[in-house]
C-alpha cells in the first residue's frame, strides 16, 4: 500500500511539472483565452485601436517542454505561438470573432527560427504583432523573450479569415474591425510584406518532390 501511494504521488507530482502538455491542456488553454478576451470585451472593450500594437503573453518551460538536451524542445514553440497568436486574433480582430461567429480565422503556413535555448522553468514572454498583409492574408510575427530581453526564437505565419466557406480580404476585415489605415500604415504594410511572403516561401517547396 505504502508503494502504491508513492507511485500515486509521484505520478501526480511528474503531472503536475508537465502540466502544459497534459491531456486536453492545450484545448484548456485555448478556451481560457477565448473565455478570458470575452469578459474583457463585455467589460472594457477597446475603444482606441493601433494597427501595429504588439501583443503580450507570458508562459515558462515545463517539464513536459523538454527534450533529450534538457531545454525547450524546438516542436514545443509552435503550441506557445497558437496562444500567443490566439489572444492577438481575439484583441485585434474581436469585432468579428467574438460578435458573429461565422467568421474564424485559419492558419495556412508558419516559418520558425530559433535562436537561443530556453532552460527548464525559465520564463519567457511571447510576443506577437501584425507585420503585414496582402489580398488574401494577414502575416503575424511572434517573438520568444525572456526576462533579460534576451531573443530566443521567432516565427512568422500567415493567417486567412473565412466567413463560412468565403475568404475575406484583410482589407474589409480591418475595415470591419475599426481600423483607419493611413498612408503611412500603407508605405509600412508594403515594404514589410516582401520580406513576409520571402520567410514563408517554404510552399514552393513542393516544387521539389
Amino acid at each position: 500500500m505504502a508503494l502504491w501511494s508513492l507511485a500515486k504521488y509521484t505520478l501526480a507530482l511528474i503531472y503536475l511539472l508537465a502540466w502544459k502538455n497534459g491531456l486536453f491542456v492545450w484545448h484548456l488553454r485555448f478556451g481560457y483565452y477565448i473565455l478570458k478576451r470575452t469578459i474583457q470585451y463585455k467589460v472594457r472593450p477597446i475603444t482606441t485601436r493601433d494597427i501595429w500594437e504588439v501583443r503580450t503573453v507570458s508562459s515558462r518551460a515545463s517539464l513536459g517542454d523538454l527534450d533529450y538536451n534538457l531545454h525547450k524542445s524546438n516542436s514545443t514553440y509552435f503550441a506557445d505561438a497558437d496562444m500567443a497568436r490566439l489572444d492577438f486574433a481575439l484583441a485585434h480582430w474581436d469585432r468579428l470573432l467574438l460578435l458573429k461567429a461565422e467568421y474564424y480565422v485559419a492558419l495556412g503556413g508558419v516559418a520558425a527560427s530559433f535562436k537561443r535555448q530556453i532552460d527548464p522553468y525559465e520564463h519567457y514572454d511571447i510576443q506577437t504583432k501584425l507585420v503585414a498583409w496582402d489580398e488574401k492574408w494577414f502575416f503575424l510575427s511572434t517573438r520568444f523573450v525572456n526576462g533579460k530581453g534576451i531573443h530566443k526564437a521567432q516565427s512568422v505565419a500567415q493567417y486567412v479569415f473565412k466567413r463560412g466557406r468565403k475568404t475575406i480580404e484583410p482589407a474589409e476585415v480591418l475595415r470591419l474591425s475599426g481600423y483607419v489605415i493611413t498612408d503611412a500604415d500603407r508605405m509600412k504594410n508594403e515594404e514589410q510584406l516582401k520580406v513576409a511572403r520571402g520567410l514563408l516561401s517554404v510552399g514552393d517547396a513542393a516544387t521539389l518532390w
